[in-house]
């Protein structure tokens, strides 16, 4: 009895040439994956080390919001300037001087009277009687 081949010489070459086919397919597809797995990794990295600065920008900010409010709690403590000792006399009290001076008050009233000094009071007498010599 004569053994019968299963397969001819050509189709035995098609077949061998579509497992080469798939072979090299299924190396594509391999190096594909390893590519996306090292991109993946990267990106991995990129989000740990933004992950790290998010945090150091986050403990920052807390420091200097502790900041912040401790000098918040210090202005608030802090008693409120008085214009008076701010060194600046304004304009309506210096016109106001200038009408006590007028009507004949003394500087020691006057400094009563608006609570400056009352080497203040006769200096802004003074600049007022040479602003009106000027004129």
């Amino acid at each position: 009895m004569e053994t019968s081949v299963l397969f001819s010489t050509p189709e035995k070459i098609v077949i061998y040439v579509a497992l080469g086919l798939c072979g090299l397919a299924i190396m594509f597809l391999a190096l594909q994956m390893q590519r996306r797995v090292v991109y993946a990794s990267s990106a991995l990295s990129s989000l740990d080390a933004l992950n790290r600065e998010w945090e150091s920008a986050q403990s920052s900010f807390l420091e200097i919001a502790g900041v912040a409010r401790q000098k918040i709690g210090d202005l608030e403590s802090a008693p409120a300037p008085n214009p008076q000792q701010s060194g600046s006399v304004g304009f309506d009290l210096r016109n106001q001087i200038t009408s006590m001076a007028k009507r004949g008050m003394t500087p020691a009233a006057m400094a009563q009277a608006t609570g400056l000094d009352e080497a203040e009071v006769e200096v802004l007498v003074s600049l007022s009687r040479l602003a009106t010599t000027r004129k």
